[in-house]
């Protein structure tokens, strides 16, 4: 360590001196050089994070692709719906000052924003899309263009993604119901279709006072009564639904009231349970004429059962469907 007349040992040579002068200047000067380069790396890091350059490397995280009027309404039920506050990770094509605003607002949660075309798979490989929980793909209307171009795109980025990330779970949203079926084939899970539900709550509105109210608690996180998909208690598989109804009933307050099977087959029986109904039994006998009792095989896809008879048998892919409660 050099020293500048202070320490315990010294040169007593003229060569001496000259040594440790040299070696005190250089010091002094790699210290200064190393701590530079070291806050410019840091100053660059910034920079790119504030313009959407990063390359990221979460891992388990949400990805909301595209930016509309409702995509920060989806951001607050993202926060809302999770126990533990998700990492989440926007890719767009907003200003810099708009995305440094977004940031800003969501400064106490750990959202990054990557500013780039997704349709390129370079940009949405910076947001580590392999290894996402999850993928939103917004139907993209921050750029103007026709409700068509919109979809266009949607259809265009999600192939995208698939190819990026063929394990990746795929939800999109689109403007028209034209293109759903081109996005089934791109490997997207989940379609929203946008103003879907608005014809239900208008005529409701006018037909059902207060159902309307009603259905809106049960789509709105944060409500106490919202909709929320758990996993079953591990106790309850291989038991009824009527008695995993009222477990839940008991234990939280909560009301099971569907049934999500994974990558499951849904067969007569499970719809039509036991009941001796004079459509039902028209029903099974149809399907027994014709050899098989398989409704529905969806590979990795869900399938939702609102409600499933008392006597449907709680499978091992089978997830939840409730009404309010605590989360367990």
């Amino acid at each position: 360590m050099t020293t500048t007349g202070y320490g315990d040992l010294f040169p007593v040579t003229q060569l001496g001196r000259i040594f440790g002068s040299i070696l005190m200047i250089s010091g002094v000067l790699t210290t200064g050089m190393f701590t530079a380069s070291f806050a410019s790396m840091l100053v660059a890091t910034r920079l790119q994070a504030a313009q959407g350059l990063s390359v990221l490397s979460y891992r388990g995280h949400i990805v909301l692709i595209g930016w509309n009027r409702t995509a920060e309404a989806v951001i607050h039920g993202l926060l809302s719906a999770s126990v533990r506050r998700p990492q989440i990770v926007l890719i767009n094509e907003l200003p810099i000052e708009q995305l440094q605003e977004i940031k800003f607002r969501y400064r106490s949660v750990n959202l990054e924003a990557i500013r780039g075309d997704a349709t390129h798979e370079a940009i949405i490989q910076r947001a580590n899309v392999r290894e996402a929980n999850s993928v939103l793909v917004m139907a993209d209307t921050s750029s103007g263009g026709s409700g068509a171009a919109v979809d266009d795109r949607t259809l265009f980025v999600a192939l995208a993604v698939r190819d990026a990330a063929p394990d990746a779970k795929l939800s999109a949203e689109l403007l028209n119901p034209d293109k759903e079926g081109a996005l089934r084939h791109a490997g997207v899970e989940e379609i929203v279709i946008a103003g879907n539900d608005t014809s239900f709550f208008l005529a409701s509105s006018s037909l059902a006072p207060g159902l309307a109210r009603a259905a809106r608690q049960l789509l709105t996180y944060g409500s106490g009564r919202e909709l929320r998909r758990i996993e079953i208690a591990r106790e309850l598989r291989g038991l009824s639904f009527g008695e995993a109804r009222q477990y839940y009933r008991i234990v939280d307050g909560s009301m099971l009231v569907g049934i999500i099977s994974e990558g499951a087959v849904v067969t007569i029986g499970d719809v039509l349970g036991s009941s001796t109904d004079w459509v039902d039994e028209f029903i099974r006998t149809a399907f027994t004429q014709t050899g098989r009792d398989v409704v529905a095989q969806q590979g990795d896809r869900t399938v939702a059962l609102m409600p499933p008879p008392d006597s449907y048998v709680v499978g091992n892919k089978d997830f939840g469907v409730v009404i309010g409660g605590r989360p367990l």
